[in-house]
């Protein structure tokens, strides 16, 4: 084994040890049938790049006595590193091919390099099967090596590596560092495991697509995750404007939501409940909200979660001294986008509306953003907004506008 220790000149950060060693298939360039004198050993190894494992390495030594009559060597690639000295050639590639030449004081030699691998789809990592993560080949064999370390940077975030002949055209995930390089960085510190799929990528080599598929063994989140329950006290802004009546008034808001909890799969149910009280003077104005419904999860990108729905919305507004309001009970159509902020934190955005199929609501929309905090095992915070309006025309034709502002924090659950 002395024959290695040259190849720490290279600083590598580390050698993949678990899986099969590489080989070379070596050829002399103008004469590939010609016998060639020549033992090799090599090996899979990292090299830092922005303190990040980087780029992986097909590390390798060769001994030949014919190698005594040259004193050095060029590498066709610019990525390439090889030392000749004397009988050794040290050779460092992160490509499939590589064409070396040897040059001495009366002759050259060029000598041709393929990198061989005995799996049908090498996927060569490094820290993942503690970080429970893997890398796996949607499309059956590969003729490429790929290389995945989940010791970079952070516990949060992966290094994907490939030769330099094979291009990572997309990835679901995404990339902080690297962008249209032979490695690139992608951060996992927002993505949120529902199933085993973390993300997917897309290399291209020789005009092909393969696809690969990045899984979490940890298995899905416990039932802690999703929000269950939200409970807040807020400011309800209300007024009513029309040709018979215009009155304006605050008072305290009971809020309860209840975002998406999930019953079956990416199938859920929740509601909201928004509940004025006391009496607020005599331009005091009541205002009840309550909506139930059901939504299904779509996965837009690692920290996006979309939701359509349905529901039925049941809504009370009136002025207390006139009794002049607005009750309706409506199907409402709408929808959620879930951003997801860092591992415990989230972003609601709603919009809504129920004014399908009502003889007298002209128009209606409901829009929403919330912020919510909470980690595992321990009860959350947060705030939101939440703006609500209604036009509809009386029986005896006065047209009116109901007006809903909720200014809100609220404890999670």
């Amino acid at each position: 084994m002395h024959r290695w220790k040259i190849l720490f000149l290279f600083g590598l950060s580390s050698i993949c040890q678990a899986a099969a060693p590489p080989h070379f298939e070596i050829s002399k360039v103008g004469d590939p049938t010609s016998s060639l004198d020549i033992k090799q050993a090599a090996r899979w190894a990292w090299q830092k790049k922005d303190d990040t494992e980087g780029l992986l390495a097909v590390q390798g030594a060769l001994v030949s006595p014919d190698f005594a009559a040259y004193t050095s060597v060029r590498a066709s690639h610019k990525t390439t590193r090889a030392i000749l000295k004397g009988t050794k050639l040290v050779v460092q590639m992160d490509s499939l091919l590589e064409t070396l030449t040897l040059v001495g004081p009366s002759k050259t030699l060029q000598l041709k390099l393929k990198v061989l691998f005995e799996e049908s789809a090498p996927v060569i990592d490094t820290g993942c099967a503690t970080a429970k993560i893997r890398l796996e080949s949607d499309t059956g064999s590969v003729p490429f090596f790929v290389g995945i370390s989940c010791l970079s940077g952070s516990s949060h975030s992966i290094t994907l590596t490939a030769p330099q002949e094979v291009n990572i055209s997309s990835s679901t995930l995404f990339e902080s560092r690297g962008k249209g390089g032979a490695w690139r960085l992608y951060d996992l510190s927002n993505v949120r495991v529902l199933t085993d799929t973390i993300g997917k990528f897309t290399f291209d080599y020789r005009g092909k697509s393969f696809d690969f598929t990045l899984y979490s063994d940890k298995g899905k989140e416990t039932d802690s995750t999703p929000i269950a329950l939200l409970a807040g006290l807020g400011l309800g802004i209300l007024s009513i404007q029309g040709a018979d009546l215009t009155a304006s008034s605050a008072k305290p808001t009971l809020v309860l939501r209840a975002p998406h909890y999930p019953v079956l799969g990416d199938f859920g149910i929740g509601a909201n409940i928004d509940l004025a009280f006391l009496s607020g003077g005599s331009d005091a104005i009541d205002y009840t909200l309550f909506d139930v419904f059901a939504s299904y999860e779509l996965r837009l990108f690692s920290a996006v979660r979309f939701r359509p729905r349905v529901g039925y919305v049941i809504f009370a507004t009136a002025h207390q001294a006139t009794q002049i309001g607005l009750a309706a009970n409506q199907i409402g159509l709408g929808a959620v986008f879930d951003i997801r902020l860092g591992t415990n934190s989230s972003l609601l955005v709603e919009g809504m509306t129920c004014m399908l199929g009502s003889a007298v609501i002209n128009s209606q929309f409901t829009v929403s953003a919330s912020y919510l905090h909470k980690a595992k095992g321990v009860i959350g915070w947060g705030g939101g907004i939440r703006l609500q309006k209604f036009n509809a025309d009386s029986v005896v034709g006065v047209n009116r506008q109901f007006d809903q502002t909720v200014f809100y924090a609220n404890v999670t659950f």
